[in-house]
């Protein structure tokens, strides 16, 4: 706790006020940070004057620019994931949140098939996991390669994959900026 103390510049004292253990900071971070990514696709997602292409296209926007995207959110986003004593951490935490968002991804893409339950031989459940990998793996490149790959190239990469499934997709491949 002396070295979230110092790191915080907070004093020792009250970050043992607030928080039993530095595992109690760990989870409180992560809930910070994971109500903030849920916060953000649900209001997308709930917003009824969009359509689902332009839902979509807002949650690549948000979810790959800044505020969310940041070194500092990723990092500790990415921590979360890769180290084994904090991966049980988040499956406790977010499980139930992540399928709720992957399951919000595939009803918006159902919609755009049209009825369809697969297109080009995947299913719409695989290509809504291959789009949410897309962009964990795009936060993951944020990481490990800075300043290689821009938001604005993230974006669009995303959004020739979900053109090459659903044509309304095109004018975002297309849009410049």
């Amino acid at each position: 706790m002396a070295r979230v103390a110092e790191l915080t510049g907070l004093s020792r004292g009250m970050c043992n006020y607030h928080f039993e253990t530095k595992e109690q900071v760990m989870i409180d971070v992560l809930k910070m940070i994971y109500e903030e990514h849920e916060a953000i696709w649900k209001s997308v997602i709930d917003d009824a004057t969009k359509s689902p292409a332009e839902k979509i296209s807002e949650l690549v926007e948000v979810l790959l620019s800044k505020p969310f995207a940041t070194e500092e959110t990723l990092s500790i986003w990415q921590a979360y994931w890769g180290v084994p004593q904090y991966r049980q951490m988040y499956l406790k935490i977010c499980t139930e949140g992540d399928r709720a968002y992957e399951d919000s991804i595939e009803e918006l893409l159902s919609l755009l098939a049209k009825g369809q339950h697969e297109i080009k031989g995947i299913p719409i459940k695989e290509l809504s996991v291959a789009f949410t990998g897309i962009i964990d793996g795009m936060h993951t490149e944020y990481l490990i390669a800075p300043g290689r790959l821009s938001s604005k190239n993230a974006i669009k990469a995303c959004y020739v994959y979900l053109a090459s499934f659903f044509p309304e997709f095109e004018p975002f491949v297309e849009k410049d900026g």
